[in-house]
């Protein structure tokens, strides 16, 4: 007789939805949800208000304008010429507009006037000039300026205490006034004169030809 033993199958048993799946399956569904959208920055990009830059602190007393020199001083170097002969040369300490340019052309006149009645000869005005030099600054950056009047004098000055303010010490200005001799109206050259004034005795070789 043959046997009726039942054999289970060893495949896995399919299993359906729960109920609770069921349910949320039958329920309505709404309108799908619309998602923000972001914009996205590039990479390199950077804000739209940037950090406020950090300027550089800096103390009035460091400004040129504002340095006080009133108390610095300088020195003046003077010399009054006569064609090429220095008949008058001085030198002084001083601060800014302490120099009397007046005065030292009035001195040089006075030296001149007497020196013209024991010469016999009068004097006439050629130029001055300053030379502003200073200890650290090389002879080409010198500065030269021409004076014609008190008001050049000032301009001089004005150079004299822009290199204060620049921190140069030991300045030098070196003024010389230049006259020249003459007779009447005719200008004597220094060289074809004697020291009295009285022109040198020219001396010619005379040759005679037989």
């Amino acid at each position: 007789m043959p046997s009726t033993t039942r054999h289970t199958s060893k495949a896995p048993r399919k299993r359906g939805p729960t109920r609770k799946v069921r349910e949320n399956m039958n329920k309505p569904q709404g309108p799908p949800r619309k998602c923000a959208k972001t914009q996205k920055l590039p990479r390199n990009s950077t804000s739209a208000s940037p950090a406020p830059s950090v300027a550089k602190s800096v103390s009035d007393s460091e400004l040129p304008s504002e340095i006080d020199v009133s108390d610095v001083q300088f020195t003046v170097s003077t010399t009054c010429m006569l064609n090429t002969h220095e008949f008058l040369a001085d030198s002084d300490i001083v601060k800014l507009d302490e120099f009397g340019y007046c005065n030292w052309i009035t001195k040089c006149i006075r030296k001149l006037a007497k020196a013209g009645q024991d010469g016999d000869f009068e004097t006439d005005w050629v130029s001055a000039r300053a030379v502003i030099s200073e200890r650290g600054v090389t002879k080409a950056n010198h500065l030269t300026i021409v004076i014609e009047d008190v008001y050049g004098w000032r301009k001089v000055e004005k150079f004299v205490e822009r290199w204060m303010k620049e921190f140069k010490r030991e300045i030098l200005v070196k003024l010389t006034g230049t006259w020249r001799k003459k007779k009447g109206n005719i200008f004597v050259d220094g060289d074809n004169e004697q020291e009295t004034g009285k022109p040198k005795a020219t001396v010619r070789k005379l040759i005679f030809i037989r």
